[in-house]
């Protein structure tokens, strides 16, 4: 029995990885007009090096600045990551049309029986559940970090950096600086992590569709060679077994 097309694409995970994508100006698919398409590419460019790069130039440049030697360990791990960010932003930029035609064929992707939709259901509904964890305790780690910083005895920021000004001296200044801080880690994070997750996802459904295809491959043994009608039968199901792997690895 076929079932009605399920669109892969529709999972929690991925529209979760849209949103966090589009936010930051890395995902321009859907918007009407060419006027607005213009503008959310310079939107883009402008995250890109007015935004992210000196949120991570201020990181790195306080390591010339700092004696402590523990200090300066945790400023270069947490320099180097948002570094690698900043490669990774402008190389999912870069392709970022072969990942959204990577995502479109999973998103049609036909499933032909009831199995093999809770077979589907099985295998996401746990990933999508994972997905969430890795959100939330990364928002987390921001939330308790930045609430040890501003409950401290001493100003200080809630990730070290540098800054061309005396944040110090003045309450307001170093409010909106601990404001750009945060904001700045929980975009950058979920940035991050958006982009990594949605990478294993595409690994994840090719996996699955890969098991499909060899569930479907292994119910071809029961070929009947006597009849032309079975014959051709399952020579049409061959040929759409090897058109799915063809897909899955393109």
């Amino acid at each position: 029995m076929r079932v009605q097309i399920r669109k892969l694409g529709t999972f929690a995970a991925v529209d979760k990885f849209k949103f966090v994508l589009k936010l930051c100006g890395l995902w321009p698919s859907g918007i009407p007009y060419s006027y607005l398409s213009i503008l959310y590419n310079w939107y883009s460019l402008a995250f890109i090096f007015v935004f992210l790069f000196p949120y991570i130039l201020a990181i790195n440049v306080n390591i010339f600045f700092t004696e402590d030697v523990v200090e300066a360990t945790n400023t270069l791990c947490m320099g180097l990551t948002v570094m690698a960010l900043f490669g990774k932003s402008l190389n999912f930029r870069f392709f970022l049309r072969r990942i959204q035609n990577l995502l479109r064929t999973s998103e049609t992707f036909q499933l032909e029986s009831d199995r093999e939709v809770e077979f589907v259901d099985q295998k996401m509904v746990p990933f999508n559940k994972l997905c969430n964890c890795v959100y939330c305790f990364s928002n987390l780690a921001i939330a308790f970090n930045s609430i040890e910083a501003i409950v401290s005895a001493e100003a200080r920021l809630p990730y070290a950096a540098w800054f061309p000004f005396d944040w110090k001296s003045n309450s307001t200044t170093y409010a909106l600086v601990c404001i750009y801080q945060v904001v700045g880690m929980v975009i950058v994070a979920n940035l991050n992590l958006s982009i990594d997750l949605l990478s294993v996802y595409l690994m994840h459904v090719t996996s699955v569709k890969l098991e499909i295809l060899g569930n479907r491959l292994r119910k071809l043994n029961g070929i009947n060679v006597n009849g032309r009608q079975n014959r051709h039968t399952h020579t049409k199901k061959l040929v759409r077994c090897i058109s799915v792997y063809q897909q899955a690895w393109k």
